[in-house]
């Protein structure tokens, strides 16, 4: 190879290079998660790190959204259908539900998941909600692998947590 080939190389391939580092450090890092510590219902403190190793599926909602009511079955369904799995399911009630209005809804709907008060918006902020229902995808290496706003769809989401389970055939 010439030195003119190589020079070209050297100066058009090193950029190139350094650009798609950059890029993938900087996607990888936007996709890790906030450092954040829910309370729940109970008065128990959580943190995402201490579920490290597991998936968690988190869903923002609220007892007046009536499109958070209509999926809290497919969650219950989920939760049921995956925790002697492994996976975590987390609601977080956003602030403007009274801690007995979330109490009172988690007994009428025999919601078995943990549910997380956001009094101050705090996890809200950290994961920059702006409309409910979200829905996030937390691998166990603790990595947002899927965000979905509006009410999930069941099938999709099945799919991605069982992606995201070790192999039980064998």
């Amino acid at each position: 190879m010439n030195i003119m080939a190589r020079r070209l190389i050297l100066f058009v391939g090193f950029p190139i290079l350094i650009a798609g580092n950059a890029y993938f450090y900087f996607t990888e890092k936007a996709k890790q998660l906030p450092e954040v510590e829910f309370t729940l219902l109970d008065g128990n403190k959580l943190s995402l790190d201490a579920l490290r190793g597991k998936p968690v599926l988190l869903n923002f909602w609220a007892t007046s959204c009536e499109p958070c009511r209509k999926e809290i079955p497919e969650l219950i369904e989920l939760y049921r259908e995956f925790s002697l799995s492994e996976l975590k399911v987390i609601g977080i009630a956003m602030s403007h539900d009274r801690p007995d209005q979330v109490i009172a809804f988690k007994q009428a709907y025999k919601i078995p998941y943990d549910i997380a008060l956001d009094i101050n918006s705090t996890i809200a902020s950290a994961f920059d909600v702006q409309v409910i229902p979200v829905t996030l995808l937390i691998t166990p290496r603790g990595q947002i692998a899927y965000r979905h706003n509006g009410i999930i769809d069941l099938d999709n989401v099945r799919k991605r947590i069982a992606a995201m389970l070790p192999d039980k055939r064998g």
